[in-house]
């Protein structure tokens, strides 16, 4: 995902794996907290799609 995405300017270039690794570890992290109920509507204001979806905002923004 993040390769096409940086070959066609969508995401900034750079470290390809790097890049990936942190969208995992958002994506996981972000998981974890919602199943743990650290991560909800009320607390966080945030699920964890949106913020994937967030960094992934910041990231094009950049590109």
């Amino acid at each position: 995902m993040v390769a096409p995405a940086q070959r066609q300017r969508r995401l900034p270039s750079g470290d390809t794996e790097r890049a990936a690794a942190l969208v995992h570890a958002l994506a996981h992290g972000a998981v974890d907290l919602a199943l743990a109920g650290h991560l909800t509507p009320d607390m966080g204001r945030a699920d964890p799609a949106g913020l994937v979806e967030d960094l992934l905002t910041c990231l094009r923004a950049v590109a």
